[in-house]
């Protein structure tokens, strides 16, 4: 089980930043239909996708503190003697 586990974590940052990917794309042509940016402006998919990833790195890792400080209590300021 912890190998799925494994197998599944490492495949999540590829696959949903392939979703905020297309997001980011779909949102960009929205733009273009309503005249704001031009196609041109548009950035190249991987780009897209690598700003996808980074977001979903990002993201779990800052997931991952809260978790860990919230698990873990607050850090007394004032020693108990």
């Amino acid at each position: 089980m912890p190998i799925l586990a494994l197998f599944l974590t490492i495949l999540a940052v590829p696959v949903l930043g392939l979703v905020l990917a297309l997001v980011q794309l779909a949102i960009y042509r929205l733009l273009v239909r309503w005249g704001r940016i031009n196609a041109e402006q548009i950035p190249f998919f991987g780009a897209l996708l690598l700003r996808g990833m980074v977001a979903v790195f990002v993201l779990g890792a800052l997931s991952g503190l809260v978790l860990s400080s919230v698990q873990r209590g607050p850090t007394p300021t004032i020693p108990d003697r």
